[in-house]
């Protein structure tokens, strides 16, 4: 069961937001003890609402239709949970571009909550996708979509008899990125890979010996060393453990864009703010309960009573918040954890100190992986604000942050000075790709650390 999409559709039948989550709670609380089957789930939570709320709130609710369950994605006798991340390549694949691709994802993952899809095909998906594309793009688009695969060569997994999948070139460069290789050298390395198996005519291909392709290709064009390290990310995108990544650092340092330029080199679907967590919780408790989690990071002090001064106020403000909403951090790590499922958390919540102890406590469960971005020049930062500012066309005015600039500024030194405390290393390179390039060998570090050590001890 998917406490948020049973949260939505409490909020959709007519609950105010925060009763809605209370209530989401309660019934998933309640539907862990019960047993019951899928079917069985809908009444149920249909009887509590007319007992608790009335008739018209439970009828509401049972008009919706929806999926409150992950949806599962079957291919012969595999089972993948939908992911608008993976359609979305499969239509760059097609030639779609990025934007259309994750537009008509987006579109497909709202068709398939609200027609209450929870199970279907792979076949199933592929024509509800074709589908739309022909009723957006027309037919050619259509026959383009789903012919995508038919000349490529298909990619076997060792040991399972009858398992293929069709070699995809856009996969191979994202490996390659991640790496450490440049987009364009990515892709360009990809296509002449393609173009090798299509004139070799192989029906297919072991994935070790398409493996070892690239591996020389590499070590031929850039290097023994990126090819090693090309070795280590295919290990690292099957991990023994799941990896958790934490990003921290103040807002405006590029947080954001790091984490999905990050997850989508290492193969990881799963991206979430910590400014999300806070959102929900301000939707549970009220300004009179935590008046300080109901402001922004660098403003949260404006609502203590205490008679601090100033520099106080902005830190002691920060920290309030930070506690609360490493609570709801801590969780989603666990969860994380307990599913074997890797996760990005990025945020000005994830402060080093505030969530080891429980990092710790965990430390066999997991590979965490943590790291700060940080901006040493004010001038670049501010910089950064008003850059934002003409990106998002005022929805994020520069005014607001210029005027909290200073108290942005203490509170970056701050995390940095706790950072340097929990030896967390920390990232200061302006350029995206450089980021990118420094946030993956941290990566790579601590995994190397974490899992290949170890096992290469037992080995040796």
């Amino acid at each position: 069961l998917s406490r948020g999409r049973l949260a939505q559709s409490l909020i959709d039948a007519g609950l105010e937001a925060k009763v809605a989550f209370e209530e989401a709670a309660r019934l998933d609380e309640e539907l862990r003890r019960q047993h019951l089957d899928v079917e069985e789930v809908q009444d149920y939570i249909a009887e509590r609402l007319r007992e608790r709320f009335g008739a018209d709130t439970a009828q509401r609710f049972a008009q919706l239709h929806r999926s409150l369950y992950d949806v599962v994605v079957a291919a012969g006798d595999r089972h993948f949970p939908f992911s608008k991340g993976i359609l979305a390549r499969s239509l760059e694949e097609a030639g779609f571009s990025v934007d259309v691709g994750y537009d008509v994802a987006r579109e497909i993952g709202v068709k398939l909550r609200d027609q209450a899809i929870a199970r279907l095909s792979s076949h199933q998906l592929e024509q509800m996708v074709g589908e739309l594309i022909e009723a957006r793009f027309g037919l050619d688009a259509r026959r383009r979509y789903e012919h995508r695969h038919a000349d490529l060569t298909q990619v076997t997994e060792e040991g399972d008899a009858g398992i293929a999948l069709p070699f995809s070139k856009g996969i191979l460069a994202q490996s390659l990125m991640a790496a450490g290789i440049a987009p364009d050298t990515s892709h360009r390395m990809a296509r002449e890979i393609e173009e090798a198996l299509k004139e070799r005519q192989l029906a297919q291909i072991p994935k070790l010996v398409l493996r070892k392709i690239v591996r020389d290709k590499i070590a031929e064009e850039i290097g023994p060393a990126v090819a090693e390290r090309y070795e280590l990310l295919r290990i690292l995108r099957h991990p023994e453990k799941p990896v958790v990544v934490l990003i921290g650092g103040v807002t405006g340092v590029g947080k954001s864009r790091l984490a999905a330029e990050l997850a989508y080199r290492l193969g990881i679907t799963r991206i979430l703010p910590t400014d999300s967590l806070r959102e929900v919780m301000r939707a549970i408790l009220s300004p009179d309960l935590m008046p300080t989690l109901h402001a922004s990071t660098y403003s949260a002090g404006e609502r203590m009573m205490m008679p601090l001064g100033l520099e106080d106020r902005v830190i002691y403000g920060f920290r309030e918040q930070v506690s609360q909403v490493t609570a709801a951090i801590k969780a989603v790590v666990e969860r994380a954890m307990a599913e074997h499922s890797s996760i990005v958390l990025e945020g000005v919540h994830y402060v080093p100190g505030f969530l080891e102890s429980a990092l710790v406590a965990n430390a066999t469960n997991a590979t965490v992986v943590r790291m700060i971005m940080a901006i040493g020049d004010p001038e670049a930062h501010r910089q950064r604000f008003r850059m934002r500012d003409r990106e998002t066309h005022g929805a994020r005015p520069k005014e607001r942050y210029l005027r909290y600039f200073e108290g942005i500024r203490r509170i970056q030194d701050f995390i940095l000075e706790m950072a340097r405390q929990a030896q967390v290393p920390v990232i200061d390179e302006e350029k995206l790709d450089q980021a990118v390039e420094a946030a993956l060998g941290i990566v790579i570090d601590e995994v190397t650390r974490q899992q290949l050590s170890p096992r290469r001890a037992a080995a040796g």
